[in-house]
């Protein structure tokens, strides 16, 4: 009789236990609510998404943006899920576009009803491999930047890990994310590198859609030895930046500088500086005194090609017994020349490039009548040429400047 009464009370507390479990972790979807508290939201937080444990499926209606900090789900009490943080990018001239720390920063921590939980965040490595087809080169290495961009550089943001659901979900942050000088990123595991800095350079503007990087396009090639430098446009580049690059002491590089389609590069006393085609080109070797090659800001300035062409006079020769012409540019984007005792006067664009291919520098004017056609083309040697076509059955007409 003891005996039965002993293994019926095990049986009964067994029931108690599962119906315990039960209630805490219960089927019955209820109103779960998800929330940061109106001033605590930080500006490089772009939304957070409520999403299951085991992968990137967002649970409907778990978004919070700066516009909604705040979202009802209907999911049982208790359900394990986790925080996607998506984190919104940054420019700044001179930093790295995307949010992050430095390994000696305080980190973030990101927190659920004052619970820290983990994040995916790591050190970022980079890989300076020249020549990336060939894996076999692979060369990777530790860098004193934080990652919050997850797996891949379209996907800027992080995981935190799994945590039950209760009915208010109160989400903070203890420290932030900042905007890291490019400048102090560096390799934490070798001195025999030197960095390649031309970001504070660039200019950025605001636009309708948010901010962009529009006035600098810039690539660091790797010369092998040969007459002619390996083209990878981020070779032993910063992931996402087209302007920080880590080099190796034991080679040589060449950078190329071009403006941004309707901007011009002007230098002033750059030394060792020199043009091919559309673009600049300096021959890159480690500092003696630093680690750090960058360019003076105040040598070289982008500006608007039509600001850089007010008030220029082109004077054109004619070829073929054409007389000679001039063109003026004025201070509103005009440009005006005469032929054949006609005045001709209109607005022009700049253009250096059709979809992915670059062109000469060329102005095409703007509001033409119809089968008039306009082409002034900069050459490879800064001289230009000018053709123009009267009507569609005319004869064109070729004019040119000197080379400079």
């Amino acid at each position: 009789m003891k005996r039965f009464c002993i293994f019926g009370s095990m049986i009964l507390f067994f029931v108690l236990l599962c119906f315990s479990s039960c209630k805490h972790n219960s089927t019955k979807d209820e109103e779960m609510t998800i929330f940061v508290d109106e001033n605590d939201w930080p500006e490089w937080l772009w939304c957070i998404q409520l999403c299951n444990p085991n992968d990137e499926t967002g649970i409907d209606n778990g978004t919070l943006t700066v516009e909604n900090k705040a979202a009802s789900v209907k999911i049982p009490k208790g359900t394990k899920v986790r925080l996607n943080i998506g984190v919104k990018a940054m420019y700044k001239a001179g930093c790295y576009t995307i949010p992050s720390l430095l390994t000696d920063d305080p980190r973030l921590k990101i927190c659920v009803n004052d619970k820290q939980l983990s994040d995916t965040s790591e050190t970022l490595k980079v890989n300076l491999n020249p020549k990336p087809e060939d894996k076999s080169k692979d060369d990777w290495h530790e860098t004193n930047l934080i990652s919050y961009i997850g797996t891949t550089l379209s996907a800027w943001k992080l995981f935190t890990e799994e945590f039950e659901i209760q009915e208010n979900n109160r989400i903070s942050f203890i420290n932030t994310l900042r905007a890291v000088p490019l400048k102090d990123v560096r390799i934490t595991d070798s001195s025999d590198f030197f960095y390649v800095d031309v970001s504070n350079v660039e200019q950025y503007r605001e636009t309708d859609s948010g901010f962009y990087r529009y006035t600098l396009i810039s690539s660091l090639i790797y010369d092998d030895g040969s007459n002619h430098p390996i083209y990878y446009s981020n070779v032993a580049g910063l992931p996402g930046q087209n302007n920080y690059w880590f080099c190796s002491k034991s080679k040589s590089y060449t950078l190329y500088l071009r403006a941004e389609q309707d901007n011009k590069i002007e230098m002033l006393n750059v030394p060792g500086i020199s043009t091919l085609g559309i673009f600049y080109t300096l021959n890159i070797m480690p500092p003696e005194n630093s680690n750090l090659f960058s360019l003076d800001q105040s040598n070289i300035k982008i500006v608007p090609y039509q600001d850089f062409m007010k008030g220029k006079v082109l004077n054109l020769i004619g070829e073929n017994g054409i007389p000679n012409i001039s063109i003026t540019f004025t201070n509103d984007g005009i440009f005006q020349t005469v032929i054949d005792g006609e005045t001709l006067s209109f607005p022009y664009a700049y253009e250096d490039h059709v979809g992915e291919t670059y062109i000469n520098p060329r102005l095409n004017a703007t509001g033409v009548p119809i089968f008039r056609s306009f082409s002034l083309r900069q050459n490879d040697d800064d001289s230009w040429t000018f053709k123009y076509q009267k009507s569609e059955n005319s004869t064109e007409y070729s004019w040119h400047s000197q080379a400079n």
